[in-house]
């Protein structure tokens, strides 16, 4: 098939092949950096997404050592509320 083309068409292929030749490491090069930083944007945004907020982690620890030292401390006050007295 190269045979078959006329001197303007082998032309533009000697110019392609040279500036591939050229810059061609260099946009495969970007073109990688780009899947790259894609692929690693969206693992992140699909980590964040399955793991609950540390601030929600916290406070619902804090809440729970709360209720424990409560009951430790003052046990009848959790019983009377459960009465309603």
């Amino acid at each position: 098939m190269a045979n078959h083309l006329d001197l303007e068409e082998q032309e533009q292929l000697d110019q392609l092949k040279h500036f591939w030749n050229a810059w061609g490491n260099t946009i495969s090069s970007v073109a990688l950096a780009v899947a790259v930083a894609l692929a690693a944007r969206d693992s992140l945004v699909c980590f964040q997404r399955k793991s609950p907020p540390k601030a929600r982690r916290r406070r619902a620890v804090t809440t729970i050592n709360r209720r424990i030292i409560a009951n430790l401390y003052f046990p009848n006050i959790f019983l009377d509320n459960r009465r309603g007295g």
